[in-house]
């Protein structure tokens, strides 16, 4: 669909060919052409309005902008952007980032914001571009850079006297210079095809984050070597004089000859053609990269060094500083930036302040995690209490105090963030240290929430292995690969965050050149995802286990369903855990155009605008997961408790009943609803083929040969209490003069 095609340096050797290619090729876009000189004074300014007055029908406008001035970048994308938003231009389809500056005659100047001239047009201000105008394009649109074969080392001949490459520290790529080389000819080259690398390098990286974003992914940024362009002024502009009249005597009138020696030496207006087929995606309307003329070709090996290209990029949204209400590669960038020194002349965003200062905090996720805390710990030992004072306890409660344990140290982080790490106050009034804590418990959590989560399963596994396995049982094996599954979980997920950042302190320094080295964000990235998906089918897989021995029980299908629906409430834990890797993955993902002061702060290039609700979207939904799942591991251990305090409640309603309806106070024996024939509860009923007899009531005695699986389904775990009554000398366990232990086989049991 036309629209609003922009290209800068419109005056260009090339740009004014393509101007002329695309009104006659293409008349529907709207053009907008940037030049420093407006005035038809300038003879190339001059030719350009005849070239677009050829075209009647032509929808033009020449706009002035100076690229080397970034302050008049930033108002130039404004002005587009608005024009946009209120309709008054089409949505950006392309932007050719044409414009090209060198200086081979004189050492390197500067540009009012303290950038070298060559880096800040050729590349800071096309980058600042590029980020900005992003709100303003079509789904499908393109970004066209210009790249050179100079950028290559060995390639630049005759005028590469130093090849081209990106030095260890980035602050000297803006003021490169080498004392040895005194020819200013080739220090001046030398300057320019490295801004061209860095133009290549960062759009690599650009492709690579478009290809992340699902609202930006059909927009593709390509580089272009457009080829040794025989009649451009440019050799005439800043150059020697033997260069421009190599180019005036010999390179031109020789040009039929050139083109026959050189396959890439072409005239402007060929190249010109290439470059709007291009930019529309009549060409290569899929690609992304590099490409030679209209070949995808293979750029300079240090133009594709991943290292290299985020510190590039990193280093560049420092140069190119205020980037908008927009730019979604400030907030999802996996890099931070170097703080500026504050007396540079540098365009800086606003530093963090120096003091903390908690007047606009928010405690509500604080207490939140703090509740589900103390919720999750008081059941897992109200658990542990009924277990271990009946004597009921296997290796899966031991098991559990272990998960106790994990879980409190990892909610322990959870709340010391929500308190001490910035959580529910306003990114301005973040401090360093309150991020750098945010960051230590990130990678903190890393480590232990795989620990955790394993740590609550085994215990359940344990459980499922003590209740429903007999010996060479296929339930037996499966409970057991499940076993050996969390170990293989365990492993590998306990070792990868470490190498999330090489050093693993580089995570949370304050040297962030140092972070843009050394941390692989999009690996962590990456590799959390993959830890709660891979939980979150563990989950599902432990919650649905027992319903196969569940459903094989001889029992009354009522009983079998009120088992299962025990267990299944294990889905909530699962639920919980879906919800949190969706909150991750479409925040990870998450376009955002929210309040611009946000924007305007140096931490929100650490902590990006999607994460403004950071507590709702991220530690709630980290908390929530685990207590449900101690809290739903718990219940089987709490059974008894509930058993009887829902009789005790039934009796008590019961009684109110009979009593608002006048009842004389004669009970009515009703040996299955619990009330005795004196009106008080009887809550020792039982269903048993062998049993004693006291008092009128039968109490099921099991051998030792039963199953705890039947036990379970029969009510031998029900009530976990002592049962009073006769001495049994087989299959019983004597506990005193008439005092018999319940819910393990050979026991006195009650059921339900």
């Amino acid at each position: 669909m036309p629209g609003t095609f922009i290209i800068t340096g419109a005056t260009g050797s090339m740009a004014i060919p393509a101007v002329d290619y695309l009104l006659t090729k293409y008349p529907d876009y709207t053009v907008v052409l940037t030049v420093r000189n407006t005035s038809d004074d300038d003879p190339n300014t001059k030719r350009l309005r005849d070239t677009i007055a050829k075209h009647a029908n032509a929808k033009t406008s020449i706009r002035k902008l100076d690229l080397s001035d970034l302050d008049a970048v930033h108002k130039f994308a404004d002005g587009i952007n608005d024009e946009v938003s209120q309709g008054k231009l089409p949505p950006v389809a392309a932007f050719i980032a044409n414009a090209f500056y060198w200086n081979l005659k004189t050492e390197p100047d500067l540009t009012s914001a303290g950038l070298e001239r060559t880096l800040a047009v050729n590349h800071v201000a096309h980058f600042a571009l590029a980020l900005r105008l992003l709100q303003s394009f079509q789904p499908d649109g393109r970004i066209v850079f210009l790249g050179t074969v100079t950028h290559i080392p060995g390639k630049g001949a005759p005028l590469e006297r130093i090849p081209p490459g990106l030095p260890d520290s980035l602050d000297d790529l803006n003021k490169l210079d080498d004392p040895k080389e005194t020819d200013k000819t080739g220090k001046g080259f030398w300057r320019y095809a490295t801004s061209k690398l860095a133009v290549i390098a960062t759009g690599y990286v650009l492709n690579d984050r478009l290809q992340k974003d699902p609202a930006l992914s059909k927009i593709t940024a390509v580089t272009i070597e457009p080829g040794n362009l025989t009649d451009s002024r440019a050799l005439q502009t800043n150059t020697p004089g033997w260069v421009g009249f190599m180019s005036k005597h010999l390179t031109k009138p020789l040009a039929p000859v050139l083109k026959l020696i050189y396959s890439n030496a072409r005239s402007a207006s060929v190249a010109a053609e290439g470059v709007i087929e291009l930019a529309l995606k009549k060409a290569h309307p899929e690609g992304r990269g590099y490409y030679s003329l209209l070949d995808e070709d293979k750029s300079s090996d240090e133009s594709y060094d991943k290292q290299k290209q985020e510190k590039l990029w990193v280093k560049s949204l420092e140069w190119a500083g205020r980037l908008g209400s927009f730019s979604l590669f400030l907030q999802r960038s996996p890099t931070l930036p170097t703080m500026a020194d504050p007396n540079t002349t540098l365009p800086v965003l606003l530093p963090p302040p120096t003091e903390i200062n908690d007047t606009n905090k928010v405690y509500d996720i604080t207490i939140g995690c703090i509740v589900m805390c103390l919720v999750a710990s008081l059941t897992v030992l109200a658990r542990l209490y009924v277990r271990f004072t009946s004597r009921t306890q296997g290796l899966d409660d031991y098991a559990f105090i272990f998960a106790l344990l994990a879980y409190l140290a990892y909610s322990g982080l959870a709340i010391y963030a929500n308190l001490n790490a910035g959580v529910g106050k306003p990114l301005w009034e973040i401090t360093v240290p309150e991020y750098v804590i945010w960051y230590k418990i990130l990678i903190g959590t890393s480590f232990l929430y795989p620990i955790m989560s394993t740590a609550i399963r085994v215990p359940i596994l344990l459980f499922y292995r003590r209740l429903f396995a007999t010996p060479n049982s296929l339930f037996k094996k499966v409970v057991d690969a499940c076993l050996v599954l969390q170990i293989l979980y365990l492993i590998p997920f306990t070792i990868v965050p470490a190498l999330t950042c090489t050093p693993l302190s580089a995570a949370w320094q304050i040297d962030f050149a140092l972070f843009a080295a050394s941390c692989r964000i999009q690996y962590y990235y990456d590799i959390t995802s993959a830890l709660y998906s891979g939980s979150l089918g563990l989950d599902v897989l432990l919650t649905v286990l027992p319903l196969w021995p569940i459903l094989k029980l001889q029992i009354p299908t009522r009983k079998k369903v009120g088992i299962a629906v025990l267990f299944l409430f294990g889905l909530s834990a699962c639920f919980a855990a879906a919800y949190k890797l969706y909150q991750w993955q479409i925040n990870r993902y998450k376009t955002w155009s929210g309040d611009p002061k946000w924007l305007e702060y140096y931490l929100s290039l650490g902590i990006p605008p999607q994460w403004r609700e950071y507590g709702v979207t991220f530690w709630i939904p980290a908390m929530v997961e685990p207590t449900l799942a101690m809290i739903c591991a718990s219940l089987p251990g709490l059974q008894p408790v509930m058993v009887k305090g829902s009789k005790y409640l039934g009796s008590r309603f019961g009684t109110y009943l009979s009593r608002s309806r006048g009842s004389t106070g004669k009970g009515v024996s009703n040996g299955s609803s619990g009330i005795s024939s004196g009106g008080k509860p009887n809550s020792r009923q039982h269903i048993s083929a062998k049993g004693i007899n006291r008092g009128g009531h039968a109490y099921p005695v099991y051998d030792d040969n039963a199953s705890d699986a039947a036990l379970y389904a029969r009510g031998a775990y029900m009530e976990l209490d002592e049962v009073r009554g006769p001495k049994i000398s087989e299959g019983g366990h004597q506990l005193g003069d008439g005092v018999y232990e319940v819910g393990r086989p050979g026991r006195v049991a009650r059921g339900a």
